[in-house]
């Protein structure tokens, strides 16, 4: 009989160890719509597996003055988001693109969001956008269009 104990422990212990825990999934969208950029982006977020992003895409209309045409409509992709934060209450995203020809100008959006209930799924929060244009040829000058405004970003 205690052989049979034994046995049936160490199978059970076995089957444990092996055992990982069971990995949920919640989708993020956050959406922006002002003077200076029209946004929606989506993705889907692990719960208790770090919040990895298994995707992430959308587009952005930049709306800034002096944008080159080649920046004025950016392809969000999961290449496209640099940094991310989900933790919790908090929500933050870094989005980066740059031009592939010339004049060269690159695009920094920084959203950050914070769930106000414990229980909800709604994310309200602001975000800064950052338009650089280099100069090209006899105008070496950079130019700098920055912008902020609020974000409606959700979890859940």
């Amino acid at each position: 009989m205690k052989a049979y104990r034994y046995g049936f422990a160490a199978i059970a212990g076995a089957l444990l160890a092996g055992a990982t825990p069971a990995a949920a999934t919640a989708s993020l969208a956050c959406s922006i719509d002002d003077k200076a950029l029209l946004l929606e982006v989506a993705g889907i977020a692990s719960h208790g597996l770090g919040e990895v992003l298994t995707s992430f895409e959308g587009t952005a209309a930049i709306r800034l003055p002096g944008t080159p045409e080649s920046l004025k409509a950016v392809k969000i992709e999961r290449e496209t988001l640099t940094q991310y934060w989900l933790d919790g209450p908090l929500l933050k995203l870094r989005l980066y693109a740059e031009t592939a020809s010339e004049p060269h100008g690159s695009v920094e959006i920084v959203i950050e969001a914070r769930r106000p209930a414990r229980d909800g799924t709604a994310y309200p929060g602001t975000y800064r956008i950052d338009a650089i244009t280099a100069g090209s040829g006899a105008n070496p000058i950079q130019r700098v269009s920055r912008s902020k405004g609020k974000a409606a970003c959700s979890v859940g």
